[in-house]
C-alpha cells in the first residue's frame, strides 16, 4: 500500500475537513447525533487526525495495509480518551478510512495502476 506525497498544509486542510463533524453517542435510543464539533473538540479531533495524517504520510513509502490499520485505530482509541462521549468509529475511522482509499486511488492513477 502506498500513498502519494502530500504537503503539510494539504495534510492539515485533510485534518481541518475531519474535525468538523462528531458523532456522539445516544443513551438511552440508538439515534446517534451528527452534529458541528465545538472549538475544544476540534482542537482535540484536529490533533488526532493530523496526527494520524502525517504518520501516514511520513512512512507512505513502506506502509503496509496492517500498519495502516494500526494507525486508524491508535487514533480511534485516542479520540475515546478524549471525547468519551463520541462514536470513534463514524467521528474519527470512517473519515481516515475514506481519506485511505482516496489516497491509494491517487497514487495508483498517478503511476498508471489503475487496473489493480
Amino acid at each position: 500500500m502506498k500513498f502519494p506525497h502530500r504537503t503539510e498544509a494539504q495534510l492539515r486542510k485533510y485534518a481541518e475537513e475531519m474535525s468538523e463533524k462528531l458523532v456522539e453517542r445516544a443513551e438511552k435510543s440508538e439515534n446517534e447525533i451528527e452534529r458541528s464539533t465545538t472549538p475544544e473538540e476540534k482542537e482535540k479531533l484536529f490533533n488526532i487526525a493530523y496526527a494520524a495524517v502525517y504518520a501516514m504520510n511520513w512512512h507512505r513509502e513502506h506502509l503496509d495495509h496492517s500498519q495502516t490499520q494500526i494507525v486508524m485505530d491508535m487514533a480511534e482509541f485516542a479520540v475515546q480518551q478524549e471525547l468519551p462521549y463520541a462514536n470513534t468509529y463514524q467521528t474519527i475511522y470512517i473519515p481516515l478510512s475514506e481519506y485511505v482509499g482516496q489516497a491509494e486511488k491517487e497514487f495508483k492513477k498517478e503511476n498508471g495502476l489503475e487496473r489493480w
